[in-house]
């Protein structure tokens, strides 16, 4: 499965800590309460949560690693279907406009009535100014 948007904003703020450990090999001090966070809402997505041996640098590394090649992953795939999806609505507005654009040019061709204004008469009374 993949993260959802929520998920993936969620994990945003912990970009930073799985950039260094996918791309560079060595991760940043995350606290405990951080690694429960990210491991819940992997368990989320995944069905399962990863061991948690936070205390253990290598487990810690090993942990973000995984989560982080995933993040990236869903991150990008994310992006490509906001990508599609926007284009889509992008056509379909093209051809909305189009159409109101030709229903304009008809209607401008057919007369149009006149407006009638009506004054209404008010019964208030001016105050006067002494």
């Amino acid at each position: 499965m993949r993260f959802n948007a929520e998920q993936l904003e969620i994990l945003s703020q912990f970009e930073d800590r799985f950039s260094t450990a996918v791309h560079l090999n060595y991760y940043r001090n995350t606290t405990s309460k951080s690694f429960d966070l990210i491991n819940d809402i992997y368990a989320q997505a995944e069905g399962k949560k990863l061991a948690n041996n936070w205390s253990c640098g290598h487990c810690s590394l090993t942990f973000l690693k995984t989560v982080g090649a995933k993040y990236f992953k869903d991150k990008e795939q994310f992006e490509k279907d906001a990508e599609k999806f926007v284009e889509v609505l992008e056509e379909v507005f093209d051809d909305t406009i189009d159409n109101v654009e030709v229903a304009k040019v008809q209607n401008e061709s057919e007369p149009k009535p006149k407006k009638v204004s009506t004054t209404k008469k008010t019964n208030n009374k001016a105050t006067k100014k002494k």
